[in-house]
């Protein structure tokens, strides 16, 4: 009876970390997130002081972004058919080696940006397999709270990492700064061989066994993309996630030549951009705090317009201040996609869930780079204070319309307390077919759950 009491505990933020698991995978992504930023804008510099050019030091900086599409794409299975524990440990090894490779062995400019896209190559793989941990880890309302705080610690870590890496690269230099980078990765690699425990991998789609003859694992991870985007829930979703952010960024990414315009300082763009990220971070905590499912649903569609049409007010000349104001309220506005989440893990097939995490965290880079381009176009032509307003406005349509249509997908777990009979932590909604135990026992989690008939 004391263990079914405890399982209907409220759900808060300090019960969510309570969680061994989840609290190593929290801190190691937080410590890993803060080392890409170290890294990458330290690799920049480098490449800058050593080559002179604008565009090599901007591809340094942004090296990653094919890779991991290439990476989701020919690779995303490994998500699901290896153990998590030995699978993060080796991807924050490769990379901790990148940055010591780099720092210390001061290779050429080619060698550094390829070590560095060989990393991102397998970052899908992180994605995936940490994601689909939390999943497992974490059900109704505490996976909601996971959640929130999963999507703040990069924002908090990009903001620590960029900062440290100014300091860094002013008092020892690049390469140095490089060096410092890889230990964040380095005690990432410790955390998850000693804190986190060893996890089986997922069953196999359909709970079938693994056959001995199959298609080779670039072919087997394309064909089971599309078929989770031919899937028309995980397809609504998808969207619904990807295409709102990729329309803010595609504004976001306009701010530098926006204060230019506007006749702001020069520190200013910075600025603008850490209002949207705080924003950002702060809406994600207090979102996660909500509890009522209709409450919840109904900010998750209006959310949207908080998202874009505060953008809209930028074409005018306004104060810095006000300026910041309205990024900010654009940044609260992206919560909306903590909303999705529940929906999103339940329209996943069962062992996919790595490899749809990968493939929606890819997806999100994809447009988040398209948005970019299209706007800098548009841009050629158009003001650039216009072309912000207008892909605002944009983002508030369609992610009324999309969230809309997303909302409209079943929800088979319901919100609340983990039930006492469910043992797998997915909040699948079915009889569990072991008594309760604590997720954080590998050992007891060998036998698949029950697999849900499609």
């Amino acid at each position: 009876m004391a263990e079914i009491s405890d399982r209907r505990r409220a759900s808060t933020y300090r019960s969510v970390l309570a969680r061994p698991a989840f609290r190593v995978l929290f801190l190691t992504r937080t410590l890993a997130v803060t080392g890409d930023a170290v890294r990458a804008l330290a690799l920049a510099v480098s490449v800058f002081a050593a080559t002179g050019s604008p565009l090599l030091s901007a591809v340094a900086y942004s090296i990653t972004f094919v890779p991991q599409m290439l990476g989701s794409s020919f690779l995303g299975t490994l998500a699901d058919r290896l153990r998590p524990r030995p699978l993060l440990a080796t991807l924050f090894a490769m990379d901790a080696s990148a940055g010591l490779i780099i720092g210390l062995g001061h290779p050429p400019v080619a060698v550094s940006l390829v070590l560095v896209a060989t990393v991102a190559l397998v970052t899908p793989l992180y994605q995936g397999a940490s994601s689909r941990l939390v999943a497992d880890v974490l059900s109704g309302d505490d996976y909601v709270k996971g959640r929130a705080l999963w999507c703040s610690a990069p924002l908090a870590a990009q903001l620590v990492g960029n900062a440290l890496a100014g300091f860094s690269v002013a008092a020892f230099g690049a390469e140095t700064t490089i060096v410092i980078s890889a230990a964040f990765h380095i005690a990432s690699v410790l955390m998850i061989r000693l804190g986190l425990p060893d996890f089986p991998s997922a069953p196999a789609p359909g709970g079938a066994l693994v056959p001995q003859r199959r298609l080779s694992m670039f072919a087997e991870s394309w064909r089971q993309n599309f078929q989770l985007l031919g899937t028309p829930s995980v397809r609504t979703l998808m969207l619904a996630k990807w295409i709102p952010p990729g329309l803010v960024t595609g504004a976001e990414a306009l701010i530098v030549p926006y204060t230019a315009q506007n006749g702001y300082s020069a520190s200013a763009a910075g600025v603008l951009l850490a209002c949207l990220a705080v924003g950002m971070m702060v809406s994600n905590l207090l979102f996660g705090r909500v509890t009522d499912a209709r409450l919840r649903d109904r900010l998750t569609l209006w959310l949207p317009l908080v998202a874009g049409l505060p953008l809209i007010a930028l074409v005018f000349n306004l104060p810095v201040v006000i300026t910041g104001a309205f990024l900010l309220l654009s940044g609260i506005g992206l919560a909306y996609d903590l909303g999705l989440e529940l929906r999103f893990v339940d329209s996943i097939p069962d062992g996919k869930r790595g490899l749809a995490f990968g493939l929606r965290s890819t997806g999100l880079m994809t447009v988040q780079g398209i948005g970019p381009a299209v706007s800098g176009a548009v841009a050629l032509a158009v003001p650039v204070s216009a072309v912000i307003a207008l892909s605002g406005g944009v983002a508030a349509v369609l992610g009324v319309l999309l969230v809309g249509r997303a909302l409209a997908v079943p929800l088979k777990q319901e919100p609340g307390p983990p039930a006492p009979t469910s043992c797998s932590g997915t909040g699948n909604g079915q009889p569990a077919t072991r008594a309760p135990i604590e997720m954080d026992d590998p050992s007891l989690i060998r036998t698949p759950r029950p697999m849900e008939t499609k």
